[in-house]
């Protein structure tokens, strides 16, 4: 079969995967958005960032490693497994010792059980990992995006019922937890693979040198990525913050489950092709459909955001507009940000990862000190100019490590970029005139023109990576 091949049948899935997930979460949270409070979403987010940053402890960066090895035996799997138990177990102690003394920093009693209860998460997530890194290897997207599906309906479901009969913020813990546990059920009841008491300590230092670099590196990232909820939950209020993962959360449901899709199958198609002779090429491509896909859709989704959030989750969430409108200013470069760092991992360079991720984040930290003194929105426009800085430095590293030059990457993008801004121009006009319309009818009509004159405008100034696209879909011929 050949790689376009592979890698279409692949990103399908994948892109059924990530949507299909993505899209049953999103409808579920639409149904508790309605129902909840701001609040309740503010005190969530608190503890998801607990819970994200545990997770990526957890695994220890070690599936990574195993997806990237040529060669995984049934003794690599098993100290993996075993070594991602352990560390999950070590980790909810940690925080089941230390929410009570969150829960009093942030003066919300409800944090206590509220961290210990949905932190098990971690656990349920350790149980999983290896099955779930089996299909990601094997690229078997079809059934990971069957298995994620079902599991989203079932916890969705749940967490619908529960926020009906006034669980409250409650009901989100038990959306996430039966989310996960009943994935664990179908990936263990239908996997070929079962963990046995053997550990190698020799297996264990290879992935673990590789592994160790990259969770540093996805510690510091996962921790300042969702730092902003817990400065928003302390300086001002958990509605405040509610408000803020509101935003946020539409940012990652929207454009970051197409980038999620394209990179689980990039990362082991591309660790296949190390020495292949156009992998340069095959990037700077890739890197191109990455920016032109999901420009228009940050900015699309910023002019309409008002619409947007109030047929969604009706009046009580406006609030959230102008904080989900920065976000996607600030969210245009962190798919190309987050590409360049992910395909370091090709060559193994985790130390370059740890390093890169250390510095963006000193940098980070010195910006919040500033930023927090002033309002939420300087801070989050401090978002926004840190994340060209942050693309800045990953893609150094990457002309060192690649050869990619910096300027071939800004060349791609900024043609993208500026009829993207012309087709984002149209829509708010669009728009403008359709405001005593009801917001869906506002929506379609904005959106679709939008999308249209964006095309237009691609094939006129033939931008390459529209021509590249096309190539792919009418022809389905792969040009590098």
């Amino acid at each position: 079969m050949s790689i376009l091949k592979t890698f279409s049948i692949n990103f399908i899935w994948s892109i059924i995967h990530q949507f299909s997930n993505q899209l049953v979460n999103f409808l579920i949270t639409i149904f508790l958005a309605r129902i909840l409070f701001p609040s309740d979403f503010g005190l969530m987010a608190l503890t998801y960032v607990l819970y994200v940053i545990g997770e990526r402890i957890s695994d220890a960066g070690l599936s990574q490693s195993l997806i990237r090895s040529k060669e995984v035996t049934n003794i690599d799997l098993n100290t993996v497994f075993f070594t991602n138990i352990f560390i999950s177990l070590l980790i909810y102690l940690i925080l089941f010792i230390i929410a009570p003394f969150l829960a009093q920093f942030y003066n919300e009693p409800t944090l206590n059980l509220l961290i210990r209860v949905n932190s098990l998460s971690i656990i349920l997530l350790a149980l999983g990992s290896i099955q779930l890194t089996i299909l990601n290897r094997e690229m078997k997207f079809k059934n990971i995006a069957i298995f994620s599906s079902i599991s989203a309906i079932l916890g969705g479901v749940l967490g619908v019922l529960a926020a009906y009969n006034g669980f409250g913020v409650w009901s989100l813990v038990i959306n996430l937890l039966s989310n996960i546990l009943c994935r664990n059920i179908l990936l263990w009841t239908t996997s070929k693979w079962f963990p046995n008491f053997s550990f190698s300590v020799e297996k264990f230092k290879y992935h673990i040198t590789f592994g160790y670099k990259l969770t540093l590196a996805t510690i510091i990232d996962a921790f300042f990525n969702n730092v902003y909820p817990l400065i928003i939950g302390k300086v001002y209020s958990t509605t405040t913050t509610g408000f803020y993962a509101r935003a946020d959360s539409i940012k990652h449901v929207t454009v970051f489950s197409f980038f999620n899709a394209l990179l689980r199958v990039l990362f082991p198609l591309f660790s296949s092709l190390q020495e292949h002779e156009k992998l340069n090429e095959m990037i700077k491509r890739t890197i191109g459909v990455i920016f032109f896909t999901i420009t228009p859709l940050l900015l699309f989704f910023g002019v309409l955001a008002e619409p947007l959030f109030r047929f969604l989750f009706t009046e009580k969430w406006l609030p959230s507009v102008p904080f989900f409108q920065i976000i996607c200013i600030g969210a245009i470069l962190y798919p190309l940000e987050a590409f360049n760092s992910d395909i370091m991992k090709i060559k193994g360079r985790s130390d370059v990862i740890l390093i890169t991720e250390t510095l963006k984040k000193i940098v980070i930290f010195i910006a919040l000190i500033f930023a927090i003194r002033y309002s939420i929105f300087i801070l989050l426009y401090t978002q926004v100019a840190l994340s060209i800085l942050n693309f800045l430095i990953n893609a150094y590293y990457s002309q060192k490590i690649f050869g990619i030059r910096i300027f071939s990457q800004i060349k791609i993008i900024i043609p993208i970029l500026l009829i993207a801004l012309i087709a984002a121009s149209m829509v708010y006009m669009v728009d403008y005139n359709l405001k005593k319309y009801p917001d869906l009818v506002r929506l379609i009509i904005a959106f679709i023109s939008g999308t249209i004159f964006y095309v237009l405008l691609s094939s006129i100034f033939k931008i390459s990576s529209y021509t590249f696209m096309k190539n792919i879909i009418v022809n389905k011929q792969l040009t590098i």
